[in-house]
């Protein structure tokens, strides 16, 4: 709402919260022009079921009497802009016992409008929508959607800790390849002592990793003195001492406590690294779930999922959630980006139901995440053998696998 924000918020808005858009604004003062019996309809952007600004507006629209809900998910209807849709009905009068709601998606849209609607539209109760995310499902996935409900513990409310990766203000600067990192190591052997292997999210895969390279961790959290690393504090300084001062002027980082040469956030939590994990990307279409236990940091574009005590198994809990049930669970209660893919933020994945196992069905799972990630490590180690031969037959430097460029 950006300069008008602030005299919205005095106009007494039921719908109104700072990150929202005005469309909840104007949502609601439509509605309040209706005489009784007066029905409402909007094609809107679909953002406000799931996410965070939109909860106002969901427990306004509770109290009328909602009677469509139809969800077109990332169906693109526009041909200059880029917008996900939804298009609500609603009636000024008391709350009825069902409506008819719709949830379409790209995947499965043949283009037939009419047809797609009358043949996927179906009767939901209204009691299933309040100021919660609204998430509406087709039929046959709402029914699997409910049983996991129905039969699954929230990831919330098990042992579990689920932190953010490392961010640092300057990743030019705290990322290196293994060719710098063994330099600076040479240079001063207490360099080994802060450089940590690291995985972005972009590298995480279900049972492995398709690349890593290293990071600088100057915590702030470790109270390191620089002078202490010469060869890492030289290598830094390359980059420019302002450059990396973080007073939040011009050219330099964004304005923390911290010293020029930390990591940009704290990170209280690293000890949470070097513990058994999973890793997973914050924004993903494909939803992998690694499970690691060669303590690697990944980058803020990720997140690590750790286990506070024995009583819940990482490895059980990886194969769940790189199962299709999850990955339908993930695409329609986390928000959508562009392209089709799901933001899983905390906010969002803290919800996710885990299904109550015995401890034979906890270990048979577990065995598949430990046989699947060990299958995955004897094939790359065949790929990158295959490709050493390669370089010494053919002199290769360089190849491109998967339309990635591989250095040999």
């Amino acid at each position: 709402m950006g300069e008008m924000s602030n005299t919205l918020q005095k106009c007494g808005y039921e719908t109104f919260d700072k990150g929202a858009d005005l469309y909840c604004l104007f949502t609601e003062r439509a509605f309040k022009l209706l005489k009784a019996g007066g029905l409402q309809s909007f094609i809107m952007p679909n953002k406000w079921m799931l996410v965070a600004y939109g909860k106002p507006l969901r427990k306004f629209l509770a109290k009328t009497g909602l009677r469509q809900i139809l969800n077109f998910g990332d169906i693109q209807f526009f041909a200059e802009a880029t917008t996900y849709v939804c298009i609500f009905v609603t009636q000024n009068s008391l709350p009825s016992e069902n409506l008819n709601v719709l949830s379409l998606n790209r995947k499965t849209y043949r283009g037939d409008f009419m047809t797609e609607v009358k043949s996927n539209i179906y009767e939901y109760p209204t009691s299933k929508f309040g100021e919660a995310e609204w998430s509406i499902q087709p039929f046959h996935d709402s029914v699997k959607l409910e049983q996991m409900k129905q039969n699954g513990i929230e990831l919330k409310d098990l042992p579990v800790s689920i932190c953010r990766g490392i961010l640092t203000g300057f990743n030019e600067a705290f990322y290196i390849d293994e060719e710098t990192r063994n330099k600076l190591v040479a240079a001063d052997a207490k360099s080994a002592e802060i450089i940590k292997p690291m995985v972005r999210g972009r590298d995480i895969s279900a049972y492995g990793i398709t690349g890593f390279e290293y990071l600088i961790g100057t915590f702030p959290a470790l109270k390191l003195d620089i002078d202490n690393y010469p060869a890492i504090k030289d290598h830094l300084l390359l980059f420019g001492y302002d450059r990396l001062n973080q007073t939040g002027e011009q050219g330099a980082r964004k304005k923390t406590s911290g010293k020029w040469f930390e990591t940009q956030d704290s990170i209280n939590y690293y000890e949470e690294f070097s513990k058994p994990k999973i890793i997973y990307p914050n924004m993903t279409s494909v939803f992998p779930f690694m499970y690691d236990e060669n303590g690697f940091f990944s980058n803020d574009k990720s997140f690590i999922l750790t286990a506070k005590d024995d009583s819940i198994s990482l490895l059980f809990l990886a194969t769940v959630l790189n199962s299709s049930l999850a990955k339908l669970w993930i695409w329609y209660n986390c928000p959508e980006l562009q392209g089709g893919t799901r933001e899983i933020r905390k906010v969002y994945f803290e919800h996710f139901p885990v299904p109550k196992a015995s401890e034979e069905q906890t270990a048979l799972l577990a065995n598949y995440t430990t046989e699947r990630t060990r299958l995955t490590s004897d094939l790359q180690n065949v790929v990158a053998k295959f490709q050493r031969t390669l370089q010494r037959k053919f002199n290769i430097k360089e190849l491109l696998i998967h339309n990635k460029q591989v250095i040999l």
